[in-house]
């Protein structure tokens, strides 16, 4: 946060350089002094201000080290250009210094925080920006206007809160994917879709396994018979669980024991 001070003039000084007090505060006006001597930094125009020295009269000055207060903002002072009063000097004015070997991007930074700093401490200020030449079309503040530093709409957007816009984020086309994140599919879908490309295939892989399973099923077994080894087909092959179990069935259809016939 900017360093913030007050230094208000005198009543002497007060009754010849303000249009009187009731100051409506629709918003605040910012300036830039133009001044580029050496040394014409916020506090020198605060001293100014304390003497009398000048024909105008604002609320605040900034710099990049600090803000300082000449006015309460209840008094309408002569800083809009218009002669006289009237919406403009109805505004908090502030003075933003472009003294030679100043940081000018940090005087616009303090500014934008003692912005923001008067809009939480005083209720009555409206939270609107304005230029000094929306009033009296004076090119003023000249810098900011011309944008070399920061644009007028930067500025602005700041003093709000709002983030500076950011490049857009390119991201390249995805294709569709299920739920759950990307899929990659395995080998025997690969596979499959390979074969599907040559023709080779018609229907969907879960009809074609359970026509396979009723095409083994139905295929003929002849039982173990004498002189064959348990656990293998008639040809001496190895049989699974599942042969094994198909033989006991067919063994239980021919012996009318083992299917719970006579005894």
């Amino acid at each position: 946060m900017v360093s913030v001070r007050r230094q208000l003039v005198s009543d002497a000084v007060r009754r010849t350089h303000t249009f009187g007090g009731g100051n409506r505060r629709v918003g605040i006006t910012v300036h830039e002094t133009a001044n580029r001597s050496k040394g014409a930094n916020a506090t020198a125009h605060a001293n100014l201000q304390s003497r009398g020295g000048t024909a105008a009269s604002w609320h605040w000055t900034v710099d990049d080290k600090e803000a300082v207060q000449s006015y309460d903002h209840d008094w309408r002072l002569f800083h809009a250009g218009t002669g006289s009063a009237g919406d403009g000097d109805d505004t908090v004015s502030i003075e933003i210094c472009v003294n030679e070997g100043i940081d000018q991007a940090l005087a616009y930074r303090n500014a934008i925080e003692l912005i923001q700093h008067l809009w939480r401490i005083d209720g009555g200020l409206r939270h609107q920006l304005f230029q000094h030449h929306h009033w009296s079309g004076k090119n003023c503040p000249t810098i900011l206007r011309a944008g070399t530093i920061m644009t007028w709409a930067q500025f602005v957007a700041a003093s709000f809160g709002v983030p500076a816009e950011q490049p857009p984020v390119v991201v390249p086309p995805a294709t569709e994917a299920p739920l759950g994140g990307t899929h990659r599919p395995s080998q025997r879908q690969e596979r499959h879709g390979a074969h599907e490309a040559r023709g080779q295939h018609a229907g969907p892989p879960g009809r074609r396994r359970a026509q396979a399973r009723r095409r083994l099923q139905r295929r003929p077994r002849i039982p173990c018979g004498p002189g064959c080894v348990p656990g293998r087909d008639q040809h001496g092959r190895r049989e699974g669980q599942r042969g094994l179990r198909l033989r006991a069935q067919h063994l239980a259809r021919a012996d009318p024991v083992l299917r719970g016939g006579d005894r």
